[in-house]
């Protein structure tokens, strides 16, 4: 964690539907290279007496020279709120959700797979080609 980043939140929103308080943040790290998210989430968790999880930061962008970082970050009531309501990208990116192959081209390819096998050994093709991605 950079020696002293202080986050300051700006258009704070408490949005009911989504059960979430989402907020413009700012944070200011002189002297220090860029925070990271983890860092970010923790001082938040921290803030708003909530889980680590439940914390959501994007959109990070650093103002050229350094000092000044702006972005979004959601604070969720808990974590199947998160889970129920976040972007899904988002939860694979933590380590909440499971990627599911998609495409055209990746079913066929799952198709042929299983079709070059017999029996039980038809589900395990299918298992691994999720497990996979």
């Amino acid at each position: 964690m950079p020696k002293e980043i202080i986050i300051y939140c700006r258009k704070f929103m408490r949005n009911i539907l989504f059960n979430r308080a989402q907020m413009a943040i700012e944070i200011a790290h002189p002297n220090s290279r860029n925070p990271s998210k983890k860092a970010i989430r923790e001082k938040l968790s921290k803030v708003y007496k909530k889980d680590e999880t439940a914390v959501v930061v994007y959109g990070l962008k650093t103002q050229f020279g350094g000092g000044k970082t702006t972005g979004f970050a959601c604070v969720y009531d808990d974590l199947d709120s998160r889970k129920k309501y976040d972007q899904h990208f988002r939860l694979i990116r933590d380590g909440l959700a499971d990627k599911v192959i998609k495409g055209r081209k990746a079913t066929k390819e799952l198709k042929t797979r299983v079709k070059k096998v017999k029996g039980i050994e038809k589900a395990k093709v299918r298992d691994s080609a999720n497990k996979g991605k």
